[in-house]
Order: structure tokens, then sequence, then C-alpha cells
């Protein structure tokens, strides 16, 4: 009854975290909180665009307007996210000092740096910029120091979230003290609190890094002061829309994390709905922690592409590292007439690389979220949803690689020489590396072996742990991987004990004396084949009387096991059992008895002792 009532609290609990309507509700009300005053902007913008000229003050109001309504409302957006009580504390579990500082930062940069930006660019279309380069340029390094003010706020929150995790991790910053540190919790002594007090040197970057981010701001505002003002105008556009576009895509990765975080409840749920006591065989077993992992893991990387490709095109224009990468050329393809007919640069280089990291990343967590969206939906076993899973990993690097070489101007005709350079391989050395992909190929088409499987092979029994195309890892009883070709698992006998069903037979061989009832001794055996919890009633255990064997009444005790990894506890606790009812009830276990005879001669006695004296 207690298992029954803590899985029921388990389901509860659960129940209560796979809900996503309330994050839902949140981030609606955000969004409709965030449009209401560039909705008001909008319409006073639009009220004003019947008399608009440029140079005039209208319109240079409606120029102004236009230009900050999309950083406002993804400013007021970040703004009722990260409140106390917003979606981010709240629905995305953030840290408050995290969220705290990054308010304040924006809460700045809204109800000051954006009004001077207003200014700014009214200063710059009235009366045709004739203030642009007095009152404009100083209300420009004005607007600079108030972001630079704002950015202060958010990374002072960042500091003290990161270290907050430090102290409530116990993580110590020196070298030394780390190394006190790690002795002491290795010795099973206190923690020393004083150890928290350092600086790390990856603590001390990441401040660094800081405050080389707070004083941007100041550099362009030199800039402007120097007489580069064009060029401190237009990067400071592009930064700006590059921090508040990199806080939206933080948001959406936030929003994501929570739906996937209910959908991994949500499979929990399902799983303890499966049976109705709420255990999970293995055989249906999902790796929720891993599985979290390789989705966080996923969602990390796919936010770092997006803020790195909406920076290259924001800042593709006026980087000149980037058009110096577009015009150095590192090979033509040429035509049979001599004309080029593609040309690949660095940049061509720089987006291939990526393409296979992004491959490389995805191959390795896809699985992941397969199994968060897809292959938990469907009937499938634990073999099949590892087949699945598996299949789409090689798909996927299969054609990041293709589309990294389509990107790079490699086609079809310019690696024959590769297939050609293969197939001599092959047919030199190669071909049981080749057999043994195209048996793992098979394998899984087939699936005559399965993750989880407890299979034997030449000798060696274990379960099917992980599956590769080249081999398969199978982990023994003794907690051994041994490493198979997957050749053997074609070519050679294998013993599948679940490969339709995980039930097996288990035969216990027991000999009495010749003294003993053997009526008593079949109704004590399959009294306690019976009353055992793991034995299973259909089929029903069963008692043979099998021989008479030399000194002993050979019986077999024949039972069917749920799985055939209990045989070993199956057979301990009926062992024990049998021993015990057997003394109970006066039936002796017989043992080997043998007469031994020995003849004496007197006379060769008589001689030994004689020469013995």
């Amino acid at each position: 009854m207690e298992v029954s009532n803590s899985d029921h609290r388990l389901a509860e609990d659960i129940r209560c975290h796979s809900r996503f309507g309330p994050t839902l509700g949140a981030t609606v009300h955000s969004i409709c909180n965030a449009v209401l005053l560039p909705l008001l902007l909008l319409i006073v913008a639009w009220q004003l665009a019947p008399a608009w000229e440029l140079m005039t003050l209208e319109g240079s109001v409606h120029h102004a307007i236009v230009g900050i309504v999309p950083s406002l409302f993804l400013s007021m957006l970040m703004l009722y996210a990260f409140r106390s009580g917003g979606l981010a504390p709240r629905n995305f579990g953030w840290s408050s000092s995290l969220c705290s500082g990054i308010c304040n930062g924006v809460r700045c940069f809204v109800w000051l740096a954006l009004p001077l930006k207003f200014l700014c660019d009214s200063l710059e279309t009235f009366q045709n910029g004739a203030w642009q380069n007095s009152l404009g340029r100083l209300i420009f390094v004005a607007m600079l120091m108030t972001i630079a003010v704002a950015i202060h706020l958010a990374t002072r929150g960042i500091n003290q979230w990161r270290d907050s995790l430090l102290a409530a991790n116990g993580l110590s910053h020196t070298r030394v003290q780390r190394r006190k540190h790690r002795e002491n919790l290795l010795n099973g002594g206190p923690i020393d609190v004083s150890m928290l007090g350092g600086h790390s040197l990856m603590a001390s970057l990441r401040r660094f890094v800081l405050l080389i981010v707070t004083m941007v701001p100041m550099v362009f505002a030199g800039l402007s002061i120097a007489g580069y003002h064009y060029t401190a105008l237009q990067m400071t556009r592009r930064a700006m829309l590059t921090v508040l576009l990199a806080g939206v895509i933080a948001l959406v990765a936030g929003l994501v994390s929570r739906m996937l975080l209910v959908a991994q409840f949500r499979v929990k749920l399902h799983q303890l709905k499966r049976n109705e006591t709420g255990h999970i065989g293995e055989n249906e077993s999902i790796n929720i922690s891993e599985i979290s992992t390789q989705v966080n893991q996923l969602l990390r990387a796919t936010a770092l592409v997006a803020v790195l490709v909406t920076g290259w095109h924001i800042w593709s224009e006026v980087s000149p590292t980037i058009r110096f990468l577009e015009g150095f050329t590192l090979f033509e393809k040429k035509g049979p007439d001599g004309e080029v007919i593609s040309v690949t640069t660095a940049s061509h280089l720089l987006m291939g690389l990526a393409t296979l990291c992004i491959t490389w990343v995805l191959s390795r967590n896809l699985p992941g979220l397969l199994e968060l969206t897809l292959i938990d939906r469907l009937p499938l076993d634990k073999g099949g949803r590892y087949a699945i899973s598996f299949v789409f990993r090689y798909l996927v690097g299969l054609l990041g690689i293709v589309l990294a070489c389509k990107v790079l101007g490699f086609s079809w005709n310019s690696v024959q020489w590769l297939a050609g350079a293969l197939a001599l391989g092959l047919g030199f050395g190669l071909q049981e590396i080749f057999a043994n992909l195209i048996s793992g190929i098979i394998i899984l088409i087939e699936r005559p072996v399965r993750v989880g499987d407890f299979v034997s092979i030449n000798g060696i029994t274990g379960h099917v742990s992980q599956m590769q195309l080249r081999a398969t890892t199978i982990r023994d009883l003794d907690m051994r991987e041994l490493i198979i070709p997957n050749k053997k698992f074609i070519t050679d006998d294998v013993m599948n004990w679940t490969l339709s069903d995980q039930m097996a037979r288990m035969i216990m061989t027991i000999g009495v004396a010749y003294e003993s009832d053997t009526e008593l001794v079949q109704d004590t055996l399959l009294s306690i084949a019976k009353q055992h919890p793991l034995v299973l009633n259909i089929p029903a255990p069963e008692v043979v009387f099998s021989k008479f064997g030399d000194s002993t009444l050979d019986f077999e005790l024949r039972v069917i096991v749920p799985k055939r990894d209990l045989f070993a506890k199956v057979k301990h606790e009926l062992n024990m059992a049998i021993n015990k009812a057997f003394r109970e009830k006066q039936i002796e276990i017989a043992f080997p008895q043998r007469e031994i005879r020995v003849k004496s001669d007197a006379a060769a006695v008589g001689l030994a002792t004689r020469k013995a004296a």
C-alpha cells in the first residue's frame, strides 16, 4: 500500500508540472502588455502621416517614431518577461537576481536611452539635418552613456547570478583552494566556507568580458566625438538591434525549453499510466535524464546558431571581415570552355564548417527530441525506438555532409575518384568493414537483435546495450562490455532470449534419497513453486520424476519466470525454500555414496614391517 501511495503522489506531482497552459497565458499577457505603448506611438505616427514631409517637424517626429517602435516593442517585451513574477522567473525558473539585473538594465534603456534615441533620430532629418552635428551629436553621446549604464545594471545582475551559483554549488575559485576543497571532501571533512571568497580564472575572465561589453557604448561615443559620427551611429543601431534580438531569442528558447520540459513530464506520466501499479518495465523505460540533456544541448545550440545567423545578417554590410571572407577566393570551378561556373570563397568554407558542426550537434542530440515529440506516441518497444532514433541520426549526418559539400561546391563529378578509391580499398582490405556495415543495416531492418535484448553468441551472454553500424555492444552479467562485429549476428548462431517474449523456462534438478516419498516430494516442490511471487502460474509449474540415479531419485522442477535476468534470483530463493521445506518434512537430499573395500596380504604386511624396522 505504501508503494501505491508513493506512486500516486509521484503521478500527481508530474501532472501538476505537465501543464503548458499557465506558461502560454503568461506569454500572451506579456506580449499584450508590451504592444500597448508601441501601438499608441504608431497611432500618433499614423495621425502625422498625412502631413508627412521629412524635413518638417511632423515628418521628423513621424520618422523617429517609426524608427524606435521595433526597439521599443522588443524592450517592453523583455521588461514584462524579466520583471518579478513575470514569464522568465516564474515559468522558466530563471534566477531572480539574473532577471532583476536584466530588468533594471532594460528599464533604464526604455525610459532613458529610447527617448534620447527619439530626439537623435528627429534631429537627423529635421531641417535637412541642420542640428545633427551639434545638438544631435550631444544627444547621441548622452544616449550612449545611458546605454552603458543599462548594460552595467544588466551585467551586475549576471555577476550576482553566477556568484550565487558558485556559492550554492560549494565551488572554490583559486587552484590551491580547489585542491584543498577536493581533498577535504574526499576525506569526509566539512566544507570550508572561506574557500568561496576567491576569484577563479573563469570568473575573472567573465567579469573582464562583461566590462568590455559595458565599455563598447563609450567607444562608440569616442568615435562620434572624434568625427566618425556616421560610423558610430550605424554601429550603435546594429549593436542595439543585435542585443534586443538576442534577448528575444533567449525568451523564445526559454519558452521552447518549457514546452519540452512539459513534454518530458507528460512522457513520464504516460509511462506511469501504462499499468496499474505505476512501475515501468525495462522494455518500456525511457531515460528521461539523458533525453533532457540531449534536448537542452540541442536547444542551446539552436539558440546560438540563431544569434550567429542574426548577427551575420545585421553586421554583414558594415563588417570588413565578412566582406574580406567573401572576396577571398579558394578555388574556381570552370566549364569545358574555360568559363568560370562557380567560385568558392572563404565565407563558403566557413559556412561549410558551420554546417558540419550543426550536423554533428543534431546527430548527437536529435534522438532525445524524437523521443519527446514523436516516438513515445508510437506503440513501439525500447528496441524499436532505438532503431528509429539510430536511422534518423545517420540520415541527418548524411544529409548534413551532402549539404556541406553542396555549399563548398563539390558535386558527384568531383568525388568520383573517391568512389573509385573506396571500391579498390573494398577489394583489398575493407571487405570486413563493409560486411559489418551491411550487416548493421540488415539488423536494423529485420531487427533480429534489439537494444535491451538478452542474447547469447559465441559463449557470451548479456544484454545488448548499444548498436552501431559497425559493431554491437553487449554488457554481460559481470558488467563487462564486449564489442562484437555485426557480421557475427548474421553469420553465427545467435540465441535471443527476449526476441518475441520476455518469459523463460528454468529447470532445477533435485536428487532425493531412495527411501523418500515421491508423492510428498512432488507436492512439496509444486507448493514451493506456486508460492514464489516471481514464478508465473500460466504456464503452471510442473514436477517431473526424470530418472533413477546411481544413489538418488532425480526430480526436475520446471518453472516459467517473466525475465531471463531473474534466473539467479529465482533459483537462489527456490533452493533456499526447498532446503527449508525438506528439512521440515524430513525429506533427505541424497548425495553420492561409495563402498570402499581394502584387501591386505599378511605376508606382505610382515615383510614391510621388518624392512621398516
